[in-house]
């Protein structure tokens, strides 16, 4: 069992953080997804609204209100979005991880020469004074000061190299002490750098701090979206110069742009002959509406009834 090293008030190192970390409320679960849903249903009606005006035509009259935003826009665009937070996260966790375990091993390595220079120094000033060697108990009283002095200059990283023992400051220096006044049982590893204990413990730590903070959810999330929208705005003017939409797209930005020919449903049934001399773009249906865009000329929107028609898609 460990035995938490900060027990005594008076051993806390001036400035250093006394907070208890923050924990995932589950209760705050339903209010998340609903702010994040509300957020992405307002990106996406934006983005949506831009992109068929640039059609000449609404979301409404091809089928896409309310509810079909958020089936066709939201749902698809909350598993790409936290396809992009995991690869996003994985990157920032990998850098900030770097970037902490490096600067951890250099402070590491003045612990570990400070160390054993105030020792050397220690033993040195005792024989000068009294001609012996060091007590056990001059040994810890020794290791006390050193310890805090680390914690005073290097709070994080003594942290977790000290947190890496499991046990309290006063057991820490009691074990180096005996060790070095030849009353250890087992040596103590205060020298090693325990490069695996570190990195463990600051992987977890980055987690922590930098991946599960809201602002980094917030802000990945508003990146997201906001190469979406962008998306979908850039592909409204290859929809209207005759490009459909792929499989790939369509599901990413939840819209139908599909090439299709168009027929009559009965023989001698007259369409406009723009409508049928040449592919056009479905966009859309709504309250047995069809959308259709013609490309030529700059795109112009014509709406037929669907069940004056047979549409033809490209496969």
């Amino acid at each position: 069992m460990r035995v938490d090293a900060a027990i005594n008030p008076k051993q806390i190192p001036p400035g250093a953080n006394t907070r208890s970390p923050q924990r995932w409320d589950p209760s705050y679960a339903a209010v998340a997804v609903t702010l994040i849903g509300g957020i992405v249903y307002v990106f996406f009606r934006v983005a949506y609204a831009s992109f068929y005006a640039a059609l000449h035509t609404t979301p409404e009259e091809v089928g896409l209100g309310y509810s079909q935003t958020i089936v066709r826009g939201v749902i698809p665009s909350i598993t790409i979005a936290l396809s992009v937070f995991v690869v996003t996260a994985l990157l920032v966790f990998i850098l900030v991880s770097t970037i902490g375990y490096i600067f951890l091993v250099l402070n590491l390595l003045r612990m570990r020469r400070s160390g054993k220079r105030s020792l050397e120094d220690f033993r040195t000033q005792v024989n000068h004074d009294s001609h012996t060697v060091p007590s056990l108990d001059q040994y810890r009283d020794h290791w006390r000061k050193v310890l805090t002095q680390w914690k005073q200059r290097y709070p994080r990283t003594a942290e977790i190299f000290l947190g890496a023992y499991n046990m309290s400051d006063e057991e820490i220096a009691t074990r180096f002490a005996a060790q070095d006044a030849g009353e250890a049982q087992q040596p103590v590893e205060r020298d090693s750098l325990r490069l695996y204990d570190v990195l463990t413990a600051e992987l977890r730590s980055t987690f922590a701090r930098v991946l599960l903070h809201k602002a980094t959810v917030v802000t990945l999330l508003i990146l997201t979206l906001s190469s979406l929208t962008f998306l979908i705005r850039y592909q409204a003017h290859r929809v209207a110069g005759g490009h459909s939409l792929g499989p790939t797209l369509s599901v990413m930005t939840g819209i139908r742009a599909e090439q299709t020919t168009v027929s009559a449903v009965e023989t001698g049934k007259t369409l406009p002959t723009e409508l049928t001399a040449r592919p056009v773009i479905y966009l859309g249906a709504s309250d047995g509406t069809a959308v259709i865009l013609i490309p030529e000329g700059g795109g112009s929107t014509v709406r037929v009834p669907l069940n004056d028609i047979v549409l033809r898609f490209k496969d």
